[in-house]
């Protein structure tokens, strides 16, 4: 509501600077219309929600079956001003929960190679909207080390499927001649020396976002605690991916704040699972409506 009223000053076309080469094609061209940078916000936090949610849901992660993951996503990807209008990191997020679903299901599966190949595959097609995120595949490279025996063969399909998505967009832009300015937009020019005046003015998103990191870490051992050795792995792969995220974030020239979206997805997860150890249902409520609150109280001060 604050942003689709007008009421937020923040600029509509956040971390733009960031993004690669599908998201200039694709988004920058509309960015400036009344309203476009706001609704579409709006869709792929829905739609982002319920790939979250049927991700917890199909892998059984928590200890029943509830909307929380989704609600939760919701509250932290629009927990700041900054992530009320479309940016590069809100569109890659997308590709997040469908790594992660092909990472879960490896386990136990005897030929996965289609799934190591999508791992990567998904993780390298959210780069083309955010280049930091290619990062990620570290990330899903160890948790697939976890999740499952990661033959030789499988290991070669997961370096191809990161490949291939890069391939085709170098080589369409390539063939117009382009071809040095897709290498600047993905590997050059996101990258480099991190500059904190890009965040340290902005105490209050440091310090939401920096609870929310610490609800995760701090709660750690409780995720594990009574768990099968399937969802234990699946905790850990999603701990790789939020330490990758963050260094991906970290590894830019400028920081925004909208670029820690990118974790948002595993953090949502992780804040379903606290909310659901609460004993007492009624505690558990008084919890969600103080962190509305908070981001009530952030939009408004703000």
């Amino acid at each position: 509501m604050p942003a689709l009223l007008g009421w937020q000053t923040v600029p509509a076309a956040p971390g733009v600077q960031n993004g690669g080469v599908l998201y200039e094609k694709l988004f920058l061209p509309f960015i400036t219309f009344p309203g476009f940078s706001v609704g579409a916000c709006l869709f792929f936090i829905l739609l982002q929600s319920l790939m979250v949610n049927r991700l917890a849901d199909r892998y059984r992660l928590l200890h029943e079956r509830s909307w929380m993951p989704g609600m939760a996503y919701v509250l932290m990807a629009s927990g700041l001003p900054e992530f009320l209008y479309l940016s590069p990191a809100l569109v890659a997020v997308s590709f997040v929960p469908s790594s992660l679903h092909r990472l879960f299901g490896a386990y136990n599966v005897p030929q996965a190679t289609g799934l190591v190949f999508d791992a990567a595959f998904w993780i390298a097609c959210g780069s083309l909207f955010f280049p930091p995120m290619l990062l990620l595949l570290p990330a899903a490279y160890i948790g697939m080390l976890i999740i499952r025996s990661f033959t030789a063969r499988e290991q070669l399909v997961f370096v191809i499927g990161g490949l291939v998505p890069l391939f085709l967009a170098w080589l369409g832009y390539f063939w117009y001649d382009l071809g040095w300015h897709f290498v600047e937009k993905q590997f050059i020019g996101p990258f480099g020396m991190l500059s904190w005046r890009t965040l340290a003015p902005d105490w209050l998103s440091l310090g939401f976002l920096l609870l929310l990191l610490l609800l995760a870490v701090l709660n750690s051992g409780s995720y594990f605690y009574k768990k099968l050795i399937q969802i234990q792995k699946c905790i850990s792969t999603m701990y790789w991916f939020l330490l990758f995220g963050g260094v991906a974030v970290l590894l830019q020239k400028n920081v925004t704040p909208n670029d820690f979206l990118i974790v948002a997805p595993v953090m949502g997860i992780f804040a379903a699972y606290s909310l659901q150890q609460i004993r007492k249902p009624l505690m558990a409520e008084v919890i969600h409506l103080i962190w509305l609150g908070l981001v009530v109280i952030i939009h408004i001060f703000h």
